[in-house]
């Protein structure tokens, strides 16, 4: 039996994913697969990835939220991200990601805004 590599949980009408470890290439694609195949299985329209656990992200890491923004924009929806530490703030900034998809300090704040 496979063991799930990430959770899917809903606060209300909002998804909530939560990575447990830093996201990058040896993990980003199967975690990108999951979080697709999960959310296939829910009809989601809006959507947090919580990366308060996630100590690092490199460019794969920063693939994943890019590809699960995709996701979500082709079936209607929408992303965005919180609790994101200092080295992934960091990440975010350099390449960007924090002009297209809106980032919140913390999940509280994420899930308010989506209210």
């Amino acid at each position: 039996m496979s063991e799930d590599i990430i959770k899917l949980r809903t606060e209300g009408d909002v998804g909530v994913v939560k990575p447990e470890d830093e996201i990058v290439f040896e993990n980003s694609n199967p975690l990108k697969e999951e979080t697709k195949r999960k959310l296939g299985n829910q009809e989601i329209e809006k959507l947090i990835i919580d990366l308060e656990n996630v100590p690092y992200l490199d460019s794969s890491g920063v693939g994943y939220v890019i590809s699960i923004f995709k996701y979500m924009r082709e079936n209607n929806g929408k992303l965005v991200i919180a609790g994101l530490n200092d080295k992934v703030k960091r990440v975010a900034e350099l390449t960007r990601l924090n002009d297209i998809i809106e980032v919140y300090d913390d999940l509280e704040s994420a899930l308010k805004a989506l209210e």
